[in-house]
């Protein structure tokens, strides 16, 4: 087995592991949504030990722990294994494409270079506005083995502040993709907050609601890997979170070593330097990809402290143009913070601190008095 050393910046090294070093880096779920689990990193094995010497509560309390990790331990093999046999995009002679009508007539609600959005409907649920992401030309995207469409199948409508895939086919004679998803009719939060001011009640509840949505994910071995205000789409008149953008997403457990499954870093020289088109990404994602590795869900947490910056400031947390001062300028920044509290603006930072060894875990998040007082 593969142990990954820690260094300050969260970053981990390959080094072989003794026999008496194994563990466990496994935190239980704590929003509710889910009821399984969450893992975390930090390299801190949860795996009790019991001792004879040790008093009869303790024992119990041990042996207890030791059962929950192995249920936790088994959800989290039984979902890994079902995303990795799970189908990708159906063939568009499937019965199921006959069920949906796409309005191509009408001009597309979405473009980009290789994808446009048109608006759809199911028959059998015409009150229901979907959206289809038509992907055609170079997309490079498998439409039997790409992770991101297995992901999305098996999110499907399963999480209300998850945006709902109704379904996705593949047609052979274009290579087009076709992606069916609920239509989130108030759009993203980036360009709600073009217009609209912040407010810390409202950024509190839309926090706490991107945070259920996580511990869902973590439930069924998922990082998101690219939260940021564009992925968080806004619906009804209530404005409810809507978690998107999963193309990133990424298994994160492995459960042949029944550890987490980091991620080989980014090139350094990939670290964004244009102040227009930074990347949401923590700073332990770029490093050496030879040598160096990050745990997902810790990353999750500094991307999803950068987007609760933007709501406020409507800035990045940091200067791109000055990547060796990340710690100092954040720490400054969120203290200039205009519209929130000064426990909000201690928990921002605690999202965002630069080094992932000192970055506050998601499990400690949904226990915080200032985030819990948005239930």
């Amino acid at each position: 087995m593969v142990r990954f050393l820690e260094g300050k910046d969260g970053k981990r090294k390959h080094n072989r592991e003794s026999k008496n070093e194994k563990g466990l880096r496994v935190a239980p779920s704590s929003v509710g949504t889910g009821g399984g689990s969450a893992a975390k990193a930090g390299g801190k094995s949860l795996a009790a030990e019991v001792q004879t010497t040790a008093p009869t509560e303790k024992i119990a309390d041990n042996a207890f722990d030791q059962k929950k990790l192995l249920f936790m331990k088994g959800m989290l093999k039984a979902a890994v294994e079902r995303l990795e046999k799970e189908k990708g995009a159906l063939p568009v002679k499937h019965r199921y494409f006959g069920r949906y009508t796409v309005f191509q007539d009408q001009a597309p609600i979405g473009e980009s270079a290789t994808c446009k959005v048109f608006k759809a409907q199911h028959q059998d649920f015409k009150d229901n506005v979907l959206a289809v992401k038509i992907y055609e030309g170079e997309h490079g995207i498998d439409p039997n083995n790409s992770q991101w469409l297995k992901v999305l199948r098996v999110l499907g409508k399963k999480h209300p502040h998850i945006i709902q895939t109704w379904d996705l086919f593949h047609n052979p004679e274009n290579n087009a993709i076709l992606i069916f998803q609920e239509l989130a009719n108030k759009g993203s939060l980036l360009s709600y907050l073009q217009s609209n001011q912040m407010d810390e009640k409202q950024a509190g509840s839309w926090l706490w609601q991107i945070l259920k949505a996580l511990d869902y994910l973590g439930d069924v071995g998922i990082s998101h890997r690219s939260i940021q205000p564009k992925h968080v789409l806004l619906s009804t008149k209530e404005l409810k979170v809507k978690l998107t953008g999963f193309e990133m997403s990424a298994i994160y457990w492995d459960q042949h070593k029944e550890d987490i499954r980091n991620i080989a870093c980014l090139p350094i020289d990939q670290r964004p330097s244009d102040p227009n088109a930074v990347s949401y990404q923590a700073p332990e994602v770029y490093g050496d990809p030879t040598k160096e590795e990050f745990d997902p869900l810790v990353a999750d947490v500094w991307s999803l402290g950068a987007t609760v910056y933007y709501m406020f400031a409507k800035q990045y947390p940091y200067d791109v143009t000055k990547p060796d001062t990340i710690a100092k300028d954040i720490n400054n920044n969120v203290q200039q913070m205009q519209g929130i509290s000064a426990d909000g603006k201690r928990v921002v930072n605690e999202m965002l601190k630069a080094a992932a060894t000192e970055r506050k875990h998601i499990d400690k998040l949904v226990s915080d008095p200032w985030i819990k007082s948005f239930k």
